[in-house]
């Protein structure tokens, strides 16, 4: 990815951030959440500022990740349609100032987002510090996150939009000059986004408890993309 044919490609430079964030949440997502399924301990005066401050910034880098992925299907379009005022926007090193927007976003969220908390019930990572806790009278309402569903929900709609506009353009430049319109980068790049959003999609549907109709939806335009792809 770090080549220099390819590097210089905006699509690439987004997709090396995203990369660097995935490595930061392995951090969370594995080896603190391994260490802490492992000792089985609720939350607890000794682990809980320690939860609260990592996972704040591990919705963050979260949060980051669902807006990269929003530009990155946003370049993709614009670099089908080929439409010049557009291609401005990403032209050489103004894809760093896209960048320094989602690490400003990262660093908003991380300020007022709400922490979570590890649960031993379900070895998963919570807002609802008492997951589990049936037998004890609170008022669960106060755990909610709306920065995070709000990111959560918006971003479904707008990739929905974004990656059903992005298929849509495929079939139709590979329609009308028998798949050759499109260039060996660009099949290669979107070859790439398939399984990136595919992957962000079905995370936000779970995190956001959709119908399973959203679902299906999701999975087929998934499917279509793909099959779209191979004719390349």
């Amino acid at each position: 990815m770090l080549k220099r044919e390819l590097i210089r490609h905006s699509c690439y430079k987004l997709m090396f951030y995203l990369g660097i964030l995935d490595c930061l949440s392995i951090v969370t997502s594995c080896l603190v959440t391994g260490y802490l399924a492992i000792d089985g301990r609720f939350p607890c005066p000794h682990y809980r500022d320690f939860e609260y401050v990592l996972t704040t910034f591990a919705c963050g880098i979260w949060c980051s990740v669902c807006v990269t992925c929003i530009i990155l299907a946003f370049n993709r379009c614009i670099d089908l349609w080929r439409n010049k005022h557009l291609l401005a926007l990403f032209y050489h090193h103004r894809t760093y100032y896209w960048i320094g927007l989602c690490v400003l976003y990262l660093t908003l969220v991380t300020i007022y987002v709400k922490g979570l908390f590890f649960s031993p019930v379900a070895y998963a990572w919570f807002f609802d510090p008492f997951f589990g806790m049936t037998n004890l009278d609170v008022d669960r309402t106060e755990f909610f996150s709306v920065v995070h569903s709000v990111n959560n929900i918006g971003v479904i709609v707008v990739l929905s939009l974004l990656n059903t506009f992005l298929v849509a353009s495929i079939y139709w430049k590979t329609r009308k000059s028998n798949s050759n319109y499109l260039s060996l980068i660009q099949r290669r790049v979107c070859s790439e986004l398939v399984p990136i959003h595919n992957v962000n999609f079905r995370s936000q549907l779970k995190l956001s408890l959709f119908a399973p109709l959203t679902s299906l939806l999701l999975l087929s335009t998934c499917t279509c993309s793909s099959s779209l792809l191979q004719r390349f």
